[in-house]
């Protein structure tokens, strides 16, 4: 979720497109909404949680900012024991990162933290 603040100011701009009362203007903007999710490292169902959680209270956000500073290969040791949380995608993704060696690239250690963040919110 912290991912989302990052690209907020362009999913405002692409989500009010939505409203337009052209078709294609309406289609365009709902698949550039996905391209930066996925740019971000998340999709429609972080974009819509986001949407309707609460406020972030500060001891969340001092958690996410403790969640950056963790090594990846302790974020996922603590997915792989929250498989049930994870989406098909994001299971893939933890299992693939099983033979990676060295650091990940930037998208990856964005969505493996944007990740491993809901999970922890979620548990």
């Amino acid at each position: 979720m912290a991912r989302l603040a990052e690209i907020g100011p362009k999913l405002r701009k692409l989500l009010l497109m939505l409203s337009s009362e052209r078709d294609g203007e309406v289609v365009n903007a709902a698949r550039l909404i996905g391209r930066t999710l996925r740019g971000a490292g998340a999709d429609w169902h972080d974009l819509v949680t986001g949407l309707l959680a609460p406020g972030r209270t500060a001891a969340q956000a001092a958690r996410d900012k403790d969640d950056r500073d963790l090594d990846w290969h302790v974020k996922r040791e603590f997915l792989l024991q929250h498989l049930h949380l994870l989406r098909p995608r994001e299971h893939e993704f933890i299992d693939s990162l099983g033979d990676w060696r060295g650091q990940l690239t930037e998208k990856q250690s964005g969505w493996l933290s944007a990740i491993h963040a809901r999970v922890r919110r979620a548990e």
